[in-house]
């Protein structure tokens, strides 16, 4: 989970900085409660939000009367999540209700306790600018918790909030649309889990495809076809991967559906064909994606522009383009720029009360936001690997049916093998889909219809 504000309000800072010298002089007056809270109003009002927010944990421990808190919470959608992740400031507020809320129940949540976090969020009401965002968090608990009817409501009801000003007011459109994607992906992903696939399908079908989640939801839109016995149009969102664009975004899992798929329409040799390029390919390289990567290294492959030397490098940089431009690094980058424009924000402001001890916790911060993107980037290889392993279990399973029907002699005669050439079909065996075209694939793509492809391919197994 990952916040976001307008791209250009760390790198602004300065500027505005510089001409408001002279205001900041109201900063020396004698009560340091005083001080502290026109400081917390100055740098909140200049979206200095790591500055803001440790000046905000401040006054609370100070008690401080006099501020604006409902105003105050427009801070949370400029801070990288990570930040109330490793706090451990905030857990003296996990059973008090205060204007922390939403910050300590994020923290309770990636700790695991989620019946504290719930208790943290039900504070937070419709007219709480993260309101949107504790809908989506509380759908996460939900499905943790098995109840995916109220997982199911608090994704809708998280999706239908971005379209109200309240929700959107001061957020960078990018983030917005961001969690908006996010929401209508869990709500797809509950409907797949109760056999709803049409309805997933629907769910999906609202994301646009400029959208960065967008190749991933097309694997998802795959399964659901699958399962409504629709493989024209199963196979058909698979072929899109070969598409230049979306040939990083094909993982092992979709390699075997698509084996999977021309076993169970007999055509084997087209399934030994893929099997065969998974273990060459895929397989034989899983060493590559070792869990134990150094997460230093991964960090600087994500950024390079330049393939670096070696093999193993080199499979670790391709795989990793992929997450260039996931909305998960874009953040990480700005939540960095953002702390540095604030620490060099903060030499300008030479009354700032506690300036030294400020600056050294908004360091920190910087160090576990890094921390956290390198977790984040070590969690991809190894989540690519375990994907590698449950792919080559599939298919050990899969290549003993293909043995056995080798073996019974049921294969299609060799004048029927796979060719490029689709067979067309009628357009009534594709599925009521709308703007329906037959299309003889021949490595070509229509870059607007990628994602709504399907195979018009022949089903060659013996009827009963």
């Amino acid at each position: 989970m990952v916040h976001g504000h307008s791209s250009n309000s760390g790198i602004s800072i300065l500027k505005k900085l510089i001409g408001l010298l002279i205001p900041i002089a109201f900063l020396c007056q004698d009560a340091i409660a005083s001080r502290k809270s026109k400081a917390f109003e100055f740098v909140s009002n200049h979206r200095l939000y790591y500055t803001s927010y440790e000046l905000m944990k401040e006054l609370l421990a100070d008690k401080e009367k006099g501020v604006n808190w409902a105003s105050a919470q427009n801070i949370y959608a400029g801070i990288h999540p990570s930040v109330f992740i490793h706090d451990r400031e905030l857990d003296r507020y996990a059973n008090v209700r205060s204007p922390l809320d939403y910050a300590v129940a994020m923290r309770l949540f990636f700790t695991g306790h989620y019946d504290l976090a719930e208790q943290r969020l039900a504070s937070i009401g419709s007219k709480h600018p993260m309101y949107t965002e504790r809908s989506y968090l509380k759908g996460l608990i939900s499905l943790i918790k098995g109840d995916q009817k109220r997982a199911a409501a608090y994704f809708s009801s998280c999706i239908r909030g971005y379209s109200e000003a309240i929700t959107i007011k001061g957020k960078a459109t990018s983030y917005t649309d961001m969690f908006k994607n996010r929401c209508t992906q869990q709500l797809s992903r509950v409907l797949y889990s109760q056999g709803r696939h049409k309805d997933s399908i629907k769910v999906l079908n609202t994301v646009d495809k400029t959208e960065y989640i967008w190749p991933n939801t097309l694997l998802e839109r795959a399964w659901s076809f699958y399962y409504l016995n629709q493989r024209p149009l199963a196979l058909g969102t698979l072929t899109s991967f070969k598409a230049p664009v979306l040939q990083r975004y094909m993982t092992p899992e979709a390699q075997y559906l698509k084996a999977l798929i021309y076993f169970e329409m007999c055509y084997f040799d087209r399934a030994k064909e893929i099997s065969k390029e998974f273990n060459d390919k895929t397989w034989k390289n899983r060493g590559y994606f070792d869990p134990r990567v150094n997460t230093d290294l991964l960090l600087r492959l994500v950024y390079s522009n330049a393939k670096p030397q070696g093999a193993r490098a080199s499979a670790l940089y391709y795989y990793l383009k992929a997450f260039k431009k996931d909305i998960r690094h874009s953040y990480y980058t700005r939540a960095v720029k953002q702390v540095k424009a604030e620490l060099k924000a903060l030499q300008i402001i030479k009354s700032m009360p506690g300036k030294k001890a400020l600056v050294a916790k908004i360091n920190k911060q910087r160090q576990a936001i890094i921390a956290d993107h390198k977790e984040f980037l070590g969690n991809l290889i190894e989540d690519y690997q375990e994907q590698i392993q449950r792919a080559n279990s599939h298919f050990v399973k899969l290549n003993l049916l293909l043995s056995i029907k080798e073996r019974q002699e049921i294969r299609s005669p060799k004048k029927q093998l796979y060719s490029k050439e689709l067979k067309e079909l009628d357009f009534s065996e594709i599925g009521n889909v709308d703007n329906k075209f037959i299309w003889n694939f021949i490595g070509g793509f229509w870059a607007d219809e990628i994602g709504d492809y399907a195979v018009a391919l022949e089903n060659r197994c013996k009827k009963d």
